[in-house]
């Protein structure tokens, strides 16, 4: 592995994460030279008892299902605790190899591995568009397919998938709830302290762009920091609410935004 000390020394990055999640990232950083701030702005929450009966109804019947959709980490907990309470006793590596499991990329697919699960299929692109575009031919012969999500995801996976013939089955396994940004991190962001910005999901854009009005001093003259995006979409939301993305995680794990994180800070430098 190269040899990253040094690469971010004197820079200061906001990453939109609770501290336990960002632990890794935070490491990687600090190890580099540089100081990190973290500041959660939405949360997991559990879905009421009637939305868990609807997933339990999906999970029983698990076998209907030719495939499995996991597109988030934070669907994986209350998808096995469904599994787990429908088929007490048999192992979660028997109940869901009677399906498929695909997955939008790397985490999701260790979480899964972690509670026994095999994936069949993961997308090289962590979007629901890079599920869609590499979607495997084998295995449509089963045309339904299961979609634990959070009740803010789009509709763009479960049309794709329609639009391919296969009859699809919603289920809201989390809800996502905002987080009032902490004092410091909103301190250093409006002293100009912050170089980079790390957002993990639409959803933290939607929030940081409420809270921390990036576009009000933006229009002040102030000099934005740089934003990485964990992927695409988190991309394309930044984009649609008016902000420029410095870069773009090729995958989305530490290591991947580390990455991002160090060309984001070296194009910063350049202007």
């Amino acid at each position: 592995m190269r040899d990253a000390r040094g690469s971010l020394d004197n820079t200061t990055t906001l990453i939109l994460r609770p501290a336990e999640r960002a632990a890794g990232l935070t490491r990687l950083v600090e190890a580099a030279g540089g100081l990190v701030i973290t500041c959660p702005l939405v949360r997991r929450e559990l879905i009421s008892d009637d939305s868990r009966e609807l997933v339990d109804k999906a999970t029983r019947d698990l076998g209907q299902f030719g495939w499995v959709a996991v597109t988030s980490v934070n669907a994986v907990d209350e998808l096995t605790a469904s599994l787990e309470r429908t088929h007490p006793g048999t192992p979660l590596s028997v109940v869901a190899a009677q399906t498929r499991w695909a997955t939008v990329g790397p985490a999701t697919t260790r979480a899964l591995e972690a509670k026994g699960i095999v994936v069949n299929f993961e997308a090289a692109e962590n979007s629901a568009a890079g599920m869609l575009a590499a979607w495997p031919e084998q295995g449509r012969e089963r045309g339904r397919v299961l979609l634990p999500l959070g009740d803010l995801a789009t509709s763009q996976l479960q049309d794709g998938l329609a639009a391919m013939g296969y009859a699809t089955t919603r289920v809201t396994v989390y809800r996502t709830v905002t987080i009032p940004a902490t004092s410091e991190a909103l301190e250093a962001y409006r002293y100009g302290e912050i170089d980079a910005v790390i957002a993990s999901s639409g959803s933290v854009v939607r929030e940081f762009v409420k809270q921390f009005d990036p576009l009000a001093a933006a229009q002040l003259g102030g000099e934005l920091p740089a934003l990485v995006a964990i992927g695409s979409p988190t991309a394309r939301t930044a984009n649609a609410m008016g902000l420029s993305v410095t870069t773009i995680a090729t995958t989305a794990t530490d290591h991947g935004l580390f990455d991002a994180l160090e060309r984001a800070i070296n194009l910063s430098k350049e202007y």
